[in-house]
């Protein structure tokens, strides 16, 4: 399957519904624009967040006007991923024997595709390519499987998963509201999501606010019948394309207008910065639709948002250009961290879904008084923990306080360097942060913290009950929602690997799990830390995913050793 990206900046958040890790990338480049000019590395950054290592072509186009021009050395050995370079020119018909080779021969030295598979498979897979359909039931696949003497339900929902990496259908398993439909023709997807992030009306007119009734004037009424918009929707709000509203509209950050509205006086504010080597415009806009339940008298514009929580008020908004996120949070100095802590917790998922280029984004405290003065948060980490209590920071002539600085953004107690002794318990405060006391949580600009904020399942999972087990899942800590977010990222990337809804996809998940922990100290003991201090149950809520019961058991019983 061969999938042609566009690369307006609007159409980036729909490249997530194919860009996976079984494929060959293709970078097509202007060969007269330079490297800045046809955003080289911000393409081979995002190719290498979501497709890993999978192989890279850089073609050059329109050579016949101009050479490709670039510093290829270079390139290749920042990123290793890049197989060859390739000239073109469509005019001139040039260089596609040359091409059409280099495909052919990466694409054979790809294991995927010498891996033995059910010749009933492919039976499956050749009835539903040519089916004409856009969409079918699942019950009609269940139905074509049987067929084909596809009959196990293990051996359907494997093979779905496959064919969803393909390319060949799109199936959301783990979605109670997708998972009903499979999309045959995955462009009917894209071509009306783009359809509705295109539309000039929706934009300019509406301000990025999306009238379920509109998409009767947007859509094709053929192609796209009524009883099929919810399935388009729920899929928008799935990907974080947009949030409901309370009167039932849709509301789109990328659509929303650009200028920045007057957001109120932020002098003597707590600020914090994340630095990218690229920042894509989905972050921000995905920020925006997690934090829906915050957001302050409808504050939002395309690049920020404003939010408030109990009498503090915080401001973020993201400069594109220079790849940064800016924070800054006003009101009692003394709770005002709580927030930071939430903000936070949001753009470590975030951060953590650009695989590629997550160990590259550095976050940055600026001194107090001297906003231009920047110090990494991680140096500042291991300053305490080397016992240093100042320092002089570049750019200035006198000594900061390390824990002063820190003290500001989290409490000590939530970065205390735990016991290395495992057998020893380490008893953390639990935060009362968030105040929850509404028995029905809707979305709404409200200072209160809403339910589906910090129980979505956007964060940790499906809504959990409010009398399940008590505080910890009611009002969980700021440690303790970063380390669940932490363990549910790492679970959801390997189930693209193993099937979680099997006994044997849970094994493999947790034996590969318990291999990634052990190569990753920080992670191993955020883990450790967080069922200390929510219990294995807790955990298990928190992350709500099939796998995390085996997983927890096997860490507990490491614990307990």
């Amino acid at each position: 399957n061969v999938w042609d990206f566009g690369g307006q900046e609007i159409m980036h958040a729909t490249h997530q519904f194919f860009l996976t890790k079984r494929s060959l990338y293709l970078l097509v480049l202007d060969a007269r624009l330079d490297e800045g000019e046809n955003r080289l590395e911000y393409w081979l950054k995002i190719i290498e967040s979501f497709g890993a290592d999978s192989p890279v072509i850089v073609v050059g186009n329109q050579v016949d006007e101009h050479p490709l021009d670039l510093d290829r050395k270079r390139l290749q050995a920042k990123y290793p991923q890049i197989q060859a370079f390739v000239e073109t020119s469509c005019k001139a018909n040039r260089g596609f024997e040359v091409l059409s080779t280099v495909i052919r021969r990466e694409i054979a030295a790809m294991s995927e595709v010498f891996e033995p598979l059910p010749l009933e498979w492919f039976l499956v897979k050749d009835r539903l390519e040519k089916m004409e359909e856009n969409y079918i039931e699942y019950h009609r696949y269940n139905e074509l499987c049987t067929a084909e003497s596809v009959t196990k339900p293990i051996s359907q929902e494997t093979l779905l998963t496959l064919l969803h990496r393909l390319g060949i259908v799109l199936a959301f398993q783990d979605h109670d509201l997708l998972r009903n439909t499979h999309v045959l023709n995955p462009e009917w997807v894209t071509q009306g999501v783009y359809k509705i992030l295109n539309d000039n009306r929706l934009m300019t007119e509406f301000k990025g606010v999306l009238q379920r009734s509109a998409l009767q004037r947007i859509l094709d009424p053929i192609r796209y019948p009524q009883a099929k918009w919810g399935f388009l929707t729920t899929l928008m709000e799935e990907f974080e394309l947009c949030f409901p509203m309370e009167d039932g509209s849709l509301l789109l950050p990328d659509l929303l207008p650009k200028e920045e509205p007057d957001t109120g006086d932020w002098t003597n504010s707590l600020e914090f910065q994340y630095h990218y080597p690229v920042l894509p415009s989905s972050v921000i806009s995905r920020f925006i639709v997690r934090m829906k339940g915050l957001i302050s008298k409808n504050t939002y514009w395309r690049t920020g948002v404003v939010l408030t929580h109990d009498r503090n008020r915080a401001l973020i908004k993201a400069d594109l250009y220079d790849a940064k996120i800016f924070i800054s949070i006003t009101g009692n100095p003394d709770t005002r961290r709580h927030l930071l802590s939430a903000i936070r917790a949001q753009f470590t998922t975030l951060n953590d879904s650009l695989k590629g280029i997550a160990p590259e984004i550095i976050p940055k405290v600026p001194i107090p008084g001297h906003p231009k003065v920047l110090v990494d948060y991680q140096h500042l980490l291991t300053l305490e923990e080397l016992g240093e209590t100042s320092f002089i920071p570049s750019g200035l002539k006198e000594r900061v306080l390390v824990q002063g600085l820190l003290n500001g953004i989290e409490r000590p107690e939530a970065r205390t360097p735990p016991d290395s002794n495992f057998s020893q318990g380490v008893n953390l405060t639990i935060y009362n942060t968030f105040q929850q006391n509404q028995e029905h949580q809707t979305v709404s600009n409200s200072p209160q913290i809403q339910g589906d904020y910090i129980r979505g399942d956007k964060v940790m999972g499906d809504k959990v009950g409010r009398d399940k087990i008590g505080t910890q899942i009611n009002n969980p800590s700021p440690n303790l929602v970063e380390a669940a977010q932490a363990i549910k990222a790492l679970l959801n990337e390997l189930s693209e690997e193993y099937n979680p809804n099997t006994t044997k996809g849970q094994n493999l998940i947790t034996q590969e799990a318990l291999q990634r922990l052990e190569k990753d100290p920080t992670l191993q003991q955020r883990f450790f830390n967080a069922i200390k201090e929510g219990g294995a149950t807790a955990i298990e809520e928190l992350v709500d995913h099939p796998a995390v019961k085996p997983l927890v058991a096997a860490v507990k019983g490491f614990m307990d050793a």
